[in-house]
């Protein structure tokens, strides 16, 4: 047993878990334009059998453990954009914008003795949940200047998820999630001789 902090509840442990085996599919379009430039699209698909998600107990709502379910499966698309500012002006030859945007679906079957409680209170809710940890989708966009003769860069960086479930309640208790928020992050290095 350990105490997870970032729920507040006891973590047990579990002697019946089973490996999570996955099947992988990709498929990926890219150009590269300039050297350092890139444009891309990838779509992907992920099969997993016995997927190990974190679940409270039944028999106790102060207690979550690892659990594996029957399936998951999760599936998206992602478009990724390199280019040198060069083109707009030749003064800016040293800048680069850099993004990565990625859209995904997740779906795990509730499992039926969990799912007859959740019916039992919200006949609503459905029979799939988003697989833990997973957002709905990611931005990532960033703006970077580096002159190698000066010894200077800089960079500034944005980015944000969509929100995810961290663990799954049972009955008619809402599932926890982890929400969104955007970060902006800077940073400047410079060079100070050799």
């Amino acid at each position: 047993e350990s105490f997870d902090r970032a729920v507040n509840f006891l973590l047990v442990g579990n002697p019946d878990l089973q490996r999570t085996n996955i099947s992988n599919f990709d498929l990926r379009w890219e150009w590269f334009p300039n050297p350092g430039e890139l444009l891309a699209v990838s779509t992907f698909y992920k099969r997993f059998e016995n997927p190990i998600v974190k679940s409270f107990l039944i028999e106790s709502k102060k207690q979550i453990q690892f659990q594996n379910v029957d399936n998951a499966d999760v599936y998206g698309v992602e478009f990724e954009f390199r280019k040198s500012l060069e083109f707009i002006n030749s003064q800016l030859k040293d800048f680069r914008l850099i993004t990565n945007v990625s859209l995904i679906k997740s779906v795990v079957d509730i499992p039926e003795g969990e799912l007859a409680q959740i019916e039992a209170f919200q006949s609503d809710k459905g029979t799939t949940r988003p697989l833990q940890g997973q957002s709905p989708y990611m931005v990532n966009v960033a703006l970077n200047y580096s002159n190698t003769n000066r010894g200077f860069e800089a960079s500034v960086a944005y980015n944000v998820f969509g929100k995810r479930l961290v663990v799954n309640n049972r009955g008619a208790a809402p599932d926890f999630y982890e929400q969104a928020y955007p970060q902006l992050d800077i940073m400047v290095k410079k060079s100070l001789g050799k």
